[in-house]
């Protein structure tokens, strides 16, 4: 199962809708940090990856610590890291200027920039878990 973060649920419809039809795998879906905590710790023995939008609205009693969110994806990928750590986490986002070590740091393991080629996530994703179709 992929657990996919992402705050623009109409933007992000193509993308949940290729990982199902396409490439065949169960998708669970959080808009925010909180919602992505919840449902993490609902299903933590199914998830078996991540992706997760790094530029995200800040968590509940936490400002942003840059105008675009950035602290707020890459502090819920430590977050997901800390609590499974064995599980791939992919970034999104529509910035190509972010550091990759400070994403590396964070616990991601491949960074996509927006709009994200479909055949190359699935792609990867296969690499990490094996075809589903």
């Amino acid at each position: 199962m992929i657990l996919f973060i992402d705050d623009q649920a109409l933007l992000t419809k193509p993308i949940r809708d290729i990982l199902i039809d396409i490439g065949g795998y169960n998708v669970l879906y959080a808009m925010s940090y909180d919602e992505a905590q919840i449902t993490i710790k609902l299903n933590i023995d199914k998830i078996k990856l991540v992706l997760i939008d790094i530029m995200m609205p800040a968590e509940e009693g936490h400002p942003p610590d840059d105008k675009f969110g950035l602290s707020t994806g890459l502090r819920l990928g430590q977050w997901v890291k800390q609590l499974l750590p064995d599980v791939p986490i992919f970034a999104l986002t529509v910035r190509d200027d972010i550091s990759t070590d400070e994403l590396k740091t964070a616990g991601i393991e491949e960074i996509f920039v927006k709009p994200v080629n479909p055949q190359e996530l699935l792609t990867k994703i296969e690499e990490y878990l094996g075809s589903q179709t």
